[in-house]
């Protein structure tokens, strides 16, 4: 085997090592080139991924602010609620005031049934104070039968009949009785003044129609006499006529006064039989009235109910909002100042270090080329020249090529005969040794650098070691910040969900509030309507009151003049001695009569007082119960508008929830990817830090290859 071929052999195998080198190295910058493209493309995914969660996070927090605002609509429900309790407080009011109507109306009845007494006893005494008539028109048919005997008498007297004189002078006693009775009588009875007048007359025309039938008796039978005769007759006759109209005007006050007495009993009982019957009418109105709002009360319950549940379900609802909210807003700060500070640092650190190493990257494969078809050159080059020159300066190659091997770097090869290829191999193997000497001292000062820069890439590796740790610690957190993160989105969500169902609910529930509200606003029109009934009932029973209390004022009218009828039939009776006993004994009955219905129109007088007193009360509660009512219907209304309010309120917020439920599931795909590009970055993480505890290594072993290469240049002579 010749040394030519050898040299061959050797120039192809270091052809062949550079190449493989500088495919090599290709292949490792090409695939640092495509690690460090993917590390800056995920850096950039993972930088646009936590910068659309901030901004999705940011718009999550207004959001959840916006919600914070249902919080009102909690308060409107309660402001409702304090007004249905005050129209079921106020509803009671008028329960209480109605039931006060009802008994006062039960009052009236008991007092129309007492005035229907009273007025039966009135009956019964007009029929007892209509004795003074009864004994008027008895005196005055005395009166006109003593006249008519008076004239037969006369007319005896003028036949000289023995006893004429004594019985014409006896009726004519009779007959100034029965004036005296007729007096005293109409001081008890509402007689016409003419009856007066007459009864004036006949008395003053007794006592000298006495005289003169006296003197008539006395007087012998003469044309004087016969004179006289007719002029008594005339007389007589007269007396006989204001009787007869004596007669006829008692017997017409008698009719009146009963026909009177008759219209006032049938007024009373009329008006009697009228308060009855309103009084029952008010007792059905009131009956009607109370079940009205019996019914108005239970519905203002069920109201009030379910008022109460969509309060309740709605506090629920909105409770669990502000904490969602302030766990929202905790993990919102962190993930912000996790992401805002260190982390977007590191990012771009890391995408400025790729693109460095990108550069790097595409600049070796370049140097590379250079070196190998740069040494390509020179081993052809070699080759040529140890073509031409190899075989007599051989001797001298070898011997320089032994010192050589033996470490003497200080020694040269003499080119001394040395032509053509070895020559140049002579002088390539001077070169060599000065070149390789040089490299000694090159790698005796490199040692020294790459063990300074081993030191350093261990501090570097220590360092860029707990650098990954903290990120590793900084990941984690981020991991667990956004695990968090996401179950409260999925907790917003469900409670989003939740607080929609039970908005729905609440829109049911107040709907269906509505409809009770509407029922309760006819029923309070209903009741103010019967209310306005018994209000008119009422003004007609006060009305009827008073007419009955004109009534009485006549019936007391009446008895105060049959009692001064009384007192002076009394005085007549005392005056007329034992014959006026039996009449002063009935005078006295007529008094305790009169006394009695003086008594009873006392009585009917304060009853009527304190139905007038109840009606009084009756259309006071009426008039408030009316102001109360209105004021139920304004309040009914007004919960109507505030229901509808409320409705509206509520239909925003379950549009708010569907919006919410709609922006959680996005913000959870969000999450979603954020979790898959942090999990990324982790892994990263995790190989960087693999390459790191490598690159400690290498470190290490680069360290120790330094000293190893120290002990070897020592061996060398230079």
């Amino acid at each position: 085997m010749s040394v030519r071929f050898i040299i061959n052999v050797l120039f192809g195998l270091m052809l062949a090592i550079l190449l493989l080198t500088g495919g090599f190295a290709i292949f490792s910058a090409n695939k640092l080139s495509d690690d460090l493209t993917f590390l800056q493309s995920e850096t950039a995914s993972v930088a646009d991924s936590l910068t659309q969660s901030v901004d999705a996070l940011t718009q999550m927090e207004k959001q959840v602010k916006q919600l914070s605002e249902a919080q009102n609509s909690l308060a409107t429900l309660q402001a409702l609620r304090q007004r249905l309790d005050e129209t079921e407080q106020a509803s009671g009011e008028i329960d209480a005031g109605l039931n006060q109507l009802r008994e006062v109306s039960s009052q009236q009845t008991e007092s129309m049934n007492q005035i229907s007494e009273v007025t039966q006893h009135i009956a019964t005494n007009l029929e007892m104070v209509s004795g003074p008539l009864h004994a008027m028109i008895t005196a005055a048919q005395q009166i006109n039968q003593h006249s008519l005997q008076t004239l037969i008498d006369f007319y005896k007297l003028g036949q000289n009949e023995p006893g004429a004189l004594e019985s014409l002078e006896e009726n004519l006693q009779q007959i100034y009785r029965g004036t005296s009775a007729m007096t005293s009588a109409m001081f008890n009875v509402d007689q016409s003044d003419d009856t007066r007048t007459l009864l004036v007359d006949l008395r003053r025309d007794l006592r000298p129609f006495r005289g003169e039938v006296r003197r008539y008796a006395r007087m012998e039978n003469s044309p004087e006499r016969r004179a006289l005769a007719a002029e008594i007759i005339a007389t007589t006759e007269g007396l006989i006529e204001l009787s007869v109209r004596i007669q006829q005007g008692s017997l017409e006050l008698a009719n009146r006064t009963a026909a009177e007495a008759n219209e006032l009993a049938q007024q009373t009982q009329s008006a009697t039989a009228q308060q009855i019957a309103a009084s029952a009418t008010s007792a059905e109105v009131l009956d009607n009235a109370l079940l009205l709002i019996n019914q108005s009360n239970v519905s203002t319950r069920s109201v009030i109910s379910d008022l109460t549940g969509s309060v309740q379900q709605l506090t629920l609802s909105l409770q669990s909002i502000p904490e969602v909210e302030r766990q929202i807003e905790t993990s919102l700060s962190a993930i912000q100042r996790a992401v805002a500070s260190d982390q977007m640092e590191r990012i771009d650190e890391a995408g400025n270090r790729a693109l460095q190493a990108q550069r790097n990257a595409e600049t070796v494969p370049v140097v590379l080329l250079v070196f190998i078809l740069f040494a390509l050159a020179v081993s052809v080059t070699v080759g040529i020249l140890l073509q031409r020159v190899l075989v007599q300066p051989l001797a001298n190659f070898v011997n320089g090529v032994r010192r050589v091997t033996a470490n003497d770097l200080r020694t040269r090869v003499s080119d001394a005969g040395a032509v053509g290829e070895l020559k140049l191999v002579i002088a390539s193997v001077n070169a060599m040794i000065e070149g390789l000497r040089q490299n000694v001292v090159d790698m005796t000062q490199s040692g020294q650098s790459i063990s300074e820069s081993a030191q350093m890439m261990a501090n570097t590796s220590s360092k860029t070691r707990d650098a990954l740790e903290q990120q590793k610690q900084g990941e984690q957190a981020i991991i667990d910040s956004t695990s968090a993160l996401a179950e409260m989105v999925r907790l917003v969500a469900d409670s989003g969900s939740k607080a929609g169902e039970q908005a729905q609910a609440a829109d049911e529930l107040i709907k269906l509030s509505q409809q009770d509200i509407e029922n309760a606003k006819r029923e309070m029109a209903s009741l103010a309507d019967t209310v306005n009934r018994s209000n008119e009932v009422i003004q007609s029973l006060k009305q009827q009151s008073d007419n009955i209390g004109q009534v009485i004022s006549v019936i007391q009218n009446v008895s105060a003049q049959t009692n001064l009828l009384a007192l002076n039939a009394a005085i007549e009776a005392a005056r007329a001695g034992e014959h006026g006993r039996g009449f002063a004994v009935v005078a006295d009955e007529v008094r305790q009569l009169a006394q009695r219905t003086s008594d009873a129109t006392v009585e009917i007088r304060e009853l009527i007082e304190q139905i007038q007193a109840g009606s009084d009360m009756g259309v006071e509660s009426m008039t408030n119960g009316l102001a109360q009512v209105a004021r139920n219907t304004a309040a009914t209304e007004s919960v109507a508008h505030s229901l509808e309010s409320v409705i509206e309120q509520v239909g925003t917020i379950s549009r708010l929830n569907m919006e919410i439920g709609e922006h959680t599931r996005l913000q959870l795909q969000q999450l979603d990817t954020i979790e898959a590009g942090v999990e990324s970055v982790r892994r990263q993480s995790e190989e960087a830090s693999e390459a790191v505890l490598d690159n400690v290594s290498a470190s290490e072993n680069l360290n120790s290859t330094a000293g190893r290469l120290g002990d070897l240049v020592k061996r060398f002579s230079i």
